[in-house]
């Protein structure tokens, strides 16, 4: 086989995987609380407890609604990464 087929295969992969690491992982504060799997809930929360992302934590509300309100623009992100994820994936 033609190393260029094995990079398609690859590449097929990667995007494959990134976007369902994002729509479960990743854009979990964008959705309703009652539609998130418990067991991806415990993943989150064990992301936030072993590496104490002050940016991940502040989505959650763990520092407050005046830190949750400081950072908006990475809410916006957020937002931007489930767009261009969701467009990226068709490519």
């Amino acid at each position: 086989m033609p190393l260029l087929f094995h990079q398609q295969t690859a590449d097929t992969f990667h995007k494959k995987f990134h976007l369902l690491a994002s729509i479960l992982i990743d854009l979990q504060p964008l959705y309703q609380e009652a539609i998130i799997p418990g067991f991806l809930v415990e993943v989150q929360k064990g992301y936030i407890a072993d590496y104490g992302d002050p940016l991940v934590s502040g989505l959650y509300g763990l520092y407050g609604e005046a830190y949750k309100n400081q950072i908006i623009w990475f809410t916006s992100f957020v937002y931007c990464e489930a767009y261009v994820s969701s467009a990226l994936s068709n490519c």
